[in-house]
């Protein structure tokens, strides 16, 4: 399967985290029913939506979300009736009214022909001025649908960004950067030899990666990535065929689960709407309360309909359901 049949149709899936507390009542005690403890609640319609006739008019999906300023910046990636993949740009003023700005690069001018998608911005201040990175993946090989390497733009305002360059050489999907142990590193999910593995490079600078090497590998798939800090450690969050399940670095530079139990499992999400299944999470933490944008979409396997859509989660709760003693 191609990479950009996996990204129309792959696993797309559903998130809500439940633990369910039964107590036992003797004499003198009160019964507990099955109680929910709800870590993300999800806004009822997408923020980003499909647009008929045009070159969103299959999917709108992969969001990465930034300040700017007093908005918001969202990178996201579109498929529609000219069957590529291309990045685009939306901006929100206030709250999560996201408006649609259009491409974010002169196509003709790129170093590729194939498709691009899975932004990742990542921002940094230098010098006292903030600078806006942009990670993703792109098809520069000789097919256009199969994605063969990250690359690497930068933008001052959040808006205009300058012509991308090839930052790491592989059949990468969904890069992220995180930063641990005070070196940033780009992260990303890639296939080798038929085995589904996570590659990780460390950053020696915004624009230039040091030699990839994988951290884990599995059998069974995984497909999107999204990163957040707990407990002063990166947290990836990797979506699996089943469910969502948290990972972090050993000291051995490994990727080792640390979910206690699956922070989001698809079987037991609200079915028969617009995002029964949840994917593509990206997680915004300066917010108050803390936001996760993500991709919803009817069915597993579904041809079209991949949306952006937004919701609310407890830092605490996720925590409570994290075992960090190996995160190192």
């Amino acid at each position: 399967m191609s990479n950009s049949e996996i990204s129309m149709a792959r696993f797309n899936r559903p998130v809500l985290f439940i633990v369910s507390v039964m107590a036992l009542v003797g004499l003198g005690f009160m019964w507990l029913a099955a109680e929910r403890v709800r870590i993300f609640s999800w806004q009822a319609s997408p923020i980003i939506r499909i647009e008929p006739a045009s070159d969103e008019s299959m999917h709108v999906e992969y969001p990465t979300v930034y300040r700017m300023g007093n908005s918001k910046g969202m990178l996201y990636s579109a498929y529609g009736d000219d069957g590529r993949w291309r990045i685009k740009l939306a901006v929100a003023s206030t709250g999560q009214d996201f408006i649609k700005q259009g491409n974010i690069f002169d196509e003709a001018a790129l170093p590729f022909k194939g498709g691009y998608a899975f932004p990742f911005v990542s921002v940094a201040t230098v010098e006292g001025k903030t600078l806006f990175n942009l990670y993703f993946s792109a098809a520069d090989g000789d097919r256009p649908d199969r994605y063969t390497a990250i690359y690497h733009s930068v933008s001052n305002n959040g808006t205009t960004w300058s012509a991308p360059e090839r930052l790491v050489v592989d059949n990468a999907l969904d890069p992220v950067v995180l930063t641990r142990n005070g070196k940033d590193m780009i992260v990303y999910t890639s296939v080798a030899e038929g085995v589904n593995v996570i590659r990780s490079a460390v950053l020696e600078s915004a624009a230039t990666a040091g030699k990839s090497q994988t951290v884990y590998s599995s059998a069974s798939g995984f497909y999107t990535l999204g990163t957040l800090m707990v407990d002063q450690q990166p947290v990836l969050i990797v979506e699996t065929a089943k469910d969502w399940m948290a990972m972090c670095f050993n000291g051995a530079g490994q990727l080792v689960p640390i979910s206690k139990k699956p922070l989001v499992e698809f079987d037991k999400e609200k079915q028969g709407v617009w995002d029964s299944l949840k994917y593509g999470m990206h997680f915004f933490q300066q917010g108050s309360p803390a936001n996760v944008y993500y991709n919803g979409i009817t069915a597993h396997g579904a041809p079209m309909g991949g949306q952006v859509g937004v919701g609310t989660y407890d830092p605490e709760l996720l925590a409570d359901q994290l075992d960090t003693a190996r995160c190192r």
